[in-house]
């Protein structure tokens, strides 16, 4: 099946919030009433960072279950974040280092997502790494 995802593209970290509520958005008045047309069940907007490619994804999910459920979603590409990625796996940092920034970086990108989210939204949210592991931002 192939899944729709609308994307967004932002030059720069500073830009991220604004897209972010572009994203949550397009979630409420597009991809879960298609969802809720499915009939598929979902009970959470999955939110996946994938900082090797500078993308925020997110669609929705049944957090009770591993298989995917969506009919649609939204990604957010960040060049800003992507170059900051390419640098570091560029440098001559030791791999404990590199790991180290990689996932400094993934931790500020998911409290900038979760930070950015309106108040006033539908959604209850989700986040996760690239790996499928969740991140409890502060």
């Amino acid at each position: 099946m192939s899944v729709d995802f609308k994307q967004i593209a932002c030059s720069r970290w500073s830009d991220i919030p604004f897209a972010v509520v572009e994203m949550v958005n397009d979630l409420e008045a597009r991809v879960i009433p298609l969802q809720n047309e499915s009939g598929k069940e979902w009970d959470m907007v999955r939110v996946e960072l994938w900082e090797d490619s500078g993308r925020i994804l997110a669609f929705p999910s049944n957090e009770s279950s591993t298989e995917r459920i969506d009919i649609s979603g939204t990604q957010i590409i960040c060049k800003e974040v992507l170059d900051e990625v390419k640098n570091l796996d560029g440098s001559s940092l030791s791999d404990q280092e590199h790991d180290d920034q990689i996932e400094a970086l993934v931790s500020r990108l998911a409290q900038l997502f979760i930070e950015s989210v309106p108040v006033n939204t539908k959604c209850r949210f989700k986040v996760y790494n690239q790996d499928g592991e969740s991140i409890h931002a502060t």
